[in-house]
């Protein structure tokens, strides 16, 4: 389950829009951007940044006469058919030094631009521009990862294909800079811990406590607001268990086509949002209205 407290370096974005996935990002100005499938189908992004080469990340982006904009101007194209699947680590792991490749071959000629996308500019996408940082502009991977998330703060790799970009980092350098426990630490942060009382304050507003609390000095009523407190907790994870056991297997292992909503549980996610509920691991996520096509 998730956990709360001071935010880590880096977490999924859980408020990000259309607008946010539609974005052009720049990871090198003038350079190299990323974004998902409606910002590379864009005639005015395109001729915008200069495109001249698009990398696309996708088994749904193989046939590059879909995308008129980019024929319109003659940008040249590197396709390569992979999910958005965990179980798709070994196939990206042998994608990225071609991936990479291809955008370091690009932008060694004058005037050029390289736009890579995905479906939705988050993990396919984000993991090949992870891969060219690592493999030719010698940056770590933790400083690959803040250049990245500082100009599109909704990437997230999946966990399959971090850990290829972690495998990928040790073999250059002996010893990765981020490891997959931390990663999934940071998948599964939940918000402030301020967050989580207020939330507990809302949910015993409805009962009385005047008559709980009176004629108990500081100390007693302390240890009673503590009592209480854990209860609350306690409940709430009963009651997510509860409602995970209830999902149907199949929905469970829902592939990453999703987006995490930190400060909900599951119980919070099911009644408030109303919308399926997947599993990366351990981290609960709800599957995005936009994302059940495209990821």
């Amino acid at each position: 389950m998730g956990w709360r407290g001071p935010p880590p370096p880096f977490y999924p974005s859980a408020e990000h829009t259309l607008e946010d996935r539609n974005a052009v990002s720049a990871v090198l100005e003038g350079k190299l951007y990323i974004t998902n499938f409606r910002g590379a189908e864009s005639l005015d992004e395109l001729r915008k940044i200069g495109c001249t080469h698009i990398a696309a990340v996708g088994s749904e982006f193989l046939d590059n006469k879909e995308n008129a904009a980019a024929n319109q101007l003659g940008i040249k194209f590197w396709n390569h058919d992979i999910t958005d699947d965990e179980e798709e680590q070994a196939s990206m792991a042998a994608t990225l030094k071609s991936a990479a490749g291809f955008i370091a071959k690009a932008l060694k000629r004058r005037k050029s631009c390289v736009l890579v996308h995905c479906a939705a500019g988050i993990s396919r996408s984000a993991t090949v521009v992870l891969g060219y940082l690592v493999l030719h502009q010698k940056h770590s991977l933790r400083d690959a990862f803040a250049r990245l998330y500082a100009s599109r703060s909704i990437i997230w790799p999946n966990d399959g294909f971090m850990r290829a970009l972690i495998e990928l980092e040790a073999k250059l350098r002996g010893k990765p800079t981020i490891s997959m426990n931390e990663y999934e630490s940071w998948g599964e942060y939940d918000g402030p811990e301020e967050e989580l009382a207020a939330e507990l304050s809302s949910l015993s507003a409805a009962e009385p406590s005047m008559s709980r609390h009176r004629g108990l000095n500081k100390q007693e009523r302390k240890a009673q607001a503590k009592l209480a407190t854990e209860e609350a907790r306690n409940a709430h994870a009963a009651r997510t268990r509860e409602l995970w056991k209830a999902l149907p297997r199949k929905t469970r292992r829902f592939r990453w086509r999703a987006i995490h909503v930190p400060n909900l549980g599951i119980a919070n996610t099911l009644n408030r949002v109303g919308g399926f509920v997947t599993k990366r691991n351990r981290s609960p996520r709800v599957v995005a209205e936009d994302s059940l096509t495209h990821s």
